[in-house]
């Protein structure tokens, strides 16, 4: 399997810190060859509206590009895929933090990251919408008070008007889209700069299949309450690309066939690493409830 997998890590831009116009960052990229860099990262996605971390290790780089690191605002970007394939854009984020760190003979850089972190949590939105503004529309007036991240244009199931008081917040972007979702019952995220929500009553698009020709490596019940009722999966697999949270997955699995079915994403963490190897997915899913039809009708 050496050789087999392949990631790349774009850094940047660290503002000419080589002293050469054309250098604005740097790009790292990993596989089996012998000669390559070791990198290791985990990533994850999550429904929940809140910006989940990334934590990218690379073994050692050099002194001056660690102290490139500490330069602010450093946009990170991750590539994974086949040496020999397509790859995907898995993750897109801003530079909090880049730890180093002695491990035997090396010495191990950790980039700390988070979409839209900082302009989310620190950014102040004072805004008032009239009764009868569509939520979507609020949803992307708030969106285009992000830098670097656009409202999906696909995002067509929001559904929802504000009421007769109208809705008026000041505060940050993270809470004013937390308190939308806790209002009209919705789910967001941002993924690789874009922004996308989703109904808690709607029906997930359908995704891809799990097998263990495809992939699938175990899935267990999700188990709640003093019945243990079954309220979704845990599975592990190997690495598929296009997979996103809110999403469908369908399970065939070999063994345990009452698990067989169409399952919710929920959440993702990817660990990725091709030097060890390592390139698996851990997904946490729930029973898809259909949408109810006519109701309040």
């Amino acid at each position: 399997m050496s050789g087999q997998y392949e990631l790349t890590v774009e850094i940047g831009p660290f503002q000419e810190w080589v002293g050469r116009k054309d250098a604005t960052g740097l790009r790292i990229v990993s596989n089996g060859d012998i000669n390559s860099m070791k990198v290791k990262v985990h990533i994850e996605k999550t429904i929940v509206g809140f910006p989940a971390d990334a934590r990218i290790a690379i073994w050692n780089l050099s002194k001056r590009t660690r102290n490139a690191l500490r330069t602010p605002g450093l946009k990170v970007v991750v590539w994974a895929g086949y040496q020999s394939g397509k790859k995907e854009q898995l993750y897109t984020g801003s530079l909090l933090t880049a730890p180093t760190a002695r491990s035997g003979a090396d010495w191990v850089t950790t980039l700390i990251c988070r979409p839209a972190y900082s302009n989310m949590v620190q950014k102040v939105v004072s805004k008032t919408w009239e009764k009868d503004v569509p939520l979507s529309r609020v949803l992307q007036d708030i969106v285009a008070e992000i830098p670097n991240v656009i409202y999906d244009p696909e995002n067509k199931n929001i559904t929802g008007k504000i009421g007769y008081s109208g809705f008026s917040y000041m505060g940050t972007i993270n809470g004013a889209l937390n308190k939308l979702g806790d209002q009209f019952g919705f789910s967001w995220n941002i993924t690789n700069g874009v922004f996308t929500a989703i109904m808690d009553d709607s029906t997930a698009a359908a995704g891809i299949s799990l097998s263990s020709m495809t992939g699938l490596r175990k899935v267990s019940p999700r188990l709640s309450g003093i019945m243990s009722t079954q309220i979704g999966v845990d599975i592990s697999c190997l690495y598929r690309q296009g997979m996103t949270p809110g999403q469908l997955v369908r399970i065939e699995p070999s063994v345990s066939y009452e698990l067989a079915g169409d399952y919710k994403i929920h959440t993702i963490e990817y660990d990725l690493s091709p030097k060890d190897e390592e390139w698996g997915i851990n997904i946490v899913t729930f029973i898809q409830i259909p949408q109810l039809q006519g109701v309040g009708q």
